[in-house]
């Protein structure tokens, strides 16, 4: 985001509303893992690479106070559900929202031991799945929002059925993924 585009996400947060979702293009939460070395290495092809930015975003909602923050992403090829604190380089720090990420339908994902590996080294990521292809539905109300991350059974074939693999929910008010 550049300087004009945060001031006006910064002043159009609204502390009346229940709800606040923004729709982005990939994962804002950070995404570590360790190299060949050893070495702990943060993912830059998402908000990782704009560490800056991501904590004016989450400093500010967490600042006002803005109520049911909900990040919504994709094209990372896996679900992710993930805890956004107000500080994303540090777990202690008051969580200013929750973000859902979804996968894709036909495009294959990350190896199963790297997304087991990445939420290894992210306690802030609640959930992880790079072996299901799919999509997520949200039902969302006054009082909750309801995610169900779907899954293709058969991706190359049009007629597959698809089935619920993960629940989540957050409540009005509450800065939290419960899981179901």
């Amino acid at each position: 985001l550049g300087g004009a585009q945060e001031q006006w996400l910064a002043e159009g947060w609204s502390l009346e509303r229940p709800w606040h979702l923004l729709a982005q293009q990939t994962l804002m939460a950070p995404h570590r893992t360790r190299n060949r070395g050893g070495q702990t290495v943060a993912w830059t092809a998402g908000w990782a690479g704009y560490p800056a930015a991501r904590q004016r975003l989450l400093g500010t909602a967490a600042a006002r106070q803005v109520p049911g923050l909900v990040v919504l992403g994709g094209d990372v090829h896996a679900h992710y559900v993930a805890h956004l604190h107000a500080d994303p380089e540090d777990a202690r720090s008051p969580v200013a929202g929750v973000e859902f990420c979804g996968t894709s339908i036909s495009s294959r994902g990350p190896a199963p031991a790297r997304v087991e590996a990445v939420l290894a080294h992210n306690p802030h990521l609640l959930h992880g799945d790079g072996r299901h292809r799919g999509s997520m539905l949200f039902t969302l109300d006054e009082h909750r929002l309801q995610a169900d991350l779907r899954a293709v059974e058969q991706p190359a074939d049009p007629a597959s059925a698809v089935r619920s693999r993960a629940r989540f929910s957050v409540e009005a008010g509450r800065a939290r993924v419960e899981r179901g």
